[in-house]
């Protein structure tokens, strides 16, 4: 369309720091679920006796179907990191090397992980390129980590 549409959030003043005006920023809306829109924040308003801004973003390209309800709850992204993502519990540490167990087959296999991100119950490792040779010792997409365990090794057949 041939028109610019604006959207307005509140956000505290310490939140409001991490953003600067003219950047653009992915947008996900609840009423438009799976789809994110490029916002360019194009104002902060924020007051020195005050602990809330206003951020407004200008959204140029609004696909036909989006959800245009006036007012409805939308999330900024402001990073993100990819990666493959296992839960804590599977962390083990062999000959001082940081990886999972995992199963290959039948047979226990251990690789290695490069962890960019945690929560409390779960880590997220650099994702590696199978057809690289580095990256076949790390922890990929479709392996099937071992939650937990006792006298795991390399090699050991699980029936």
């Amino acid at each position: 369309t041939d028109f610019d549409w604006y959207s307005m959030c509140e956000a505290t003043s310490k939140e409001a720091e991490s953003f600067t005006v003219g950047k653009s920023y992915p947008i996900s809306f609840l009423y438009s679920p799976g789809r994110e829109l490029d916002g360019v924040l194009i104002r902060k308003i924020t007051q020195t006796d005050s602990t809330r801004a206003i951020l407004i973003f200008q959204i140029e390209d609004v696909p036909s179907d989006f959800d245009y309800t006036r007012q409805q709850p939308m999330r900024i992204i402001l990073n993100s990191k990819t990666g493959v993502s296992f839960p804590s519990s599977a962390l083990r540490m062999v000959d001082g090397v940081q990886g999972v167990y995992i199963v290959a087959g039948n047979v226990v296999e251990f690789k290695k992980v490069d962890i960019i991100a945690s929560t409390d119950s779960r880590y997220l490792s650099k994702s590696f390129d199978k057809t690289d040779p580095e990256g076949k010792e790390y922890l990929s997409k479709f392996d099937r980590v071992i939650l937990e365990g006792k006298d795991l090794y390399v090699g050991k057949i699980l029936d």
